[in-house]
């Protein structure tokens, strides 16, 4: 039986009322699938992302259809773990993702500027910062500019200049000027 309902709760095509009668069921691992489940109704993860279970909340953080409202509170979450699932959550908006970056420590603030809604003028400003790891974000953002990656393409942390050989945004001009800082800073 407890396998049946982790099929059901797993499954896109399960319709909403079942996954709402699922989402209140004995089995932390029911509910999880249920979070999980990305054809989930907003209202059914909005109750998951308060389960008692810190693993079935991380699953509803996680899940890009939790209302806006809901990720800005877990953004709060004492625990680091729901905190960075809402940094990576696809839904984040970029005012809650500036928010994040006033975490504490670089990971969570990290992932932040990895992610592709977070504003330009953010990324412009941490661009220039004097801590490399958020150097090394906006260098993997997707959403990086030309105009940002050729200023990073001089950058002395090999990390940052590798993440700026590889961006997709990088033109031809802005890898020969990597290349060549790799050469000059780094002996490669």
């Amino acid at each position: 039986m407890l396998e049946e309902k982790c099929v059901l709760a797993a499954d896109v095509c399960t319709p909403s009322e079942v996954l709402r009668v699922l989402s209140a069921d004995i089995s932390a691992r029911v509910r999880w699938k249920v979070a999980c489940n990305r054809a989930t109704p907003a209202d059914v993860l909005l109750e998951l992302a308060n389960d008692p279970l810190l693993y079935v909340q991380l699953k509803a953080a996680e899940n890009p259809l939790l209302p806006v409202r809901a990720l800005c509170l877990l953004a709060d979450h004492l625990d680091e773990r729901i905190r960075r699932a809402v940094a990576k959550n696809p839904a984040a908006p970029p005012a809650l993702l500036e928010q994040l970056l006033e975490d504490e420590g670089w990971h969570i603030p990290g992932l932040a500027l990895k992610h592709p809604n977070i504003s330009s003028l953010l990324l412009e400003r941490y661009a220039v910062a004097p801590e490399q790891w958020f150097r090394m974000a906006v260098a993997l953002n997707p959403s990086c500019s030309v105009t940002l990656l050729h200023r990073l393409s001089t950058d002395p942390l090999l990390e940052v200049l590798q993440a700026v050989l590889e961006h997709p945004n990088a033109t031809e001009e802005i890898r020969a000027k990597a290349r060549l800082c790799l050469t000059l800073e780094h002996g490669l």
